[in-house]
């Protein structure tokens, strides 16, 4: 049976669909991007009240591209059959594509190993960094975060000195992919840390900075 559906219904449906999901503590913020990319799309070509098959939406969206990487593909798709299997909790009959539509493949990624020396130059070259928006200490600051610890960009980007625990040598990360977590770092990385959050309070005096009674330094920024 052809299921028929609207961008009005379908962006009701996310909502539901959203709501239903951080109802269970997951965050699902890239995923709300990508549902109202979705929506938008079927509004684009459709209006807001026109009809269209569900399944016709979907492989014209995923189409809409050409040359896309599959992984990128697969990831996206992923959230819109999520959206499909929550429909279908209310009417059985309502379409689910199969995985074959966008089928996860290996990525084909390869990493670069940068060797000690060349870190040593990047850390060098940040040292001495005369950014107008980036200052010195705050690249050289983020460079080490991300090479001593593995965390994504974005997360390290989204880190403050509230969530630095100097007493157990550990990062909060805040929020990451529907969850928190705490990790252990090395002593000397909340030492450069401790000397960068030191360096922004001589830079900036109106940003206030504390440490709480468990350990976690505070900051108003």
């Amino acid at each position: 049976m052809t299921t028929i559906v609207t961008a009005a219904k379908l962006r009701r449906d996310a909502q539901e669909f959203l709501r239903f999901k951080r109802a269970m503590g997951i965050v699902y913020r890239r995923a709300e991007f990508d549902l109202n990319g979705f929506v938008d799309f079927v509004a684009q070509h459709w209006g807001d009240h026109g009809e269209v098959a569900l399944e016709d939406a979907i492989s014209r969206w995923c189409a809409r591209i050409p040359g896309r990487k599959a992984v990128t593909l697969g990831n996206e798709f992923g959230v819109i059959r999520q959206l499909c299997l929550y429909r279908r909790r209310r009417d059985p009959s309502s379409y689910v594509p199969e995985h074959a539509l966008a089928p996860v493949k290996e990525s084909v990624f390869l990493p670069y190993i940068f060797s000690h020396d060349e870190v040593r130059r990047l850390l060098a070259a940040a040292t001495s960094h005369r950014g107008r928006f980036i200052g010195a200490p705050m690249l050289r600051a983020l460079i080490l975060v991300l090479y001593c610890t593995g965390l994504r960009l974005g997360e390290a980007v989204r880190l403050r000195m509230a969530d630095v625990n100097r007493d157990r040598d550990s990062l909060l990360i805040r929020h990451s992919k529907g969850r928190s977590r705490i990790i252990p770092i090395r002593a000397d990385l909340v030492a450069e840390l401790c000397r960068y959050a030191a360096e922004r309070q001589r830079r900036s005096p109106f940003i206030r900075r504390r440490t709480r009674s468990d350990g976690y330094c505070e900051s108003s920024a």
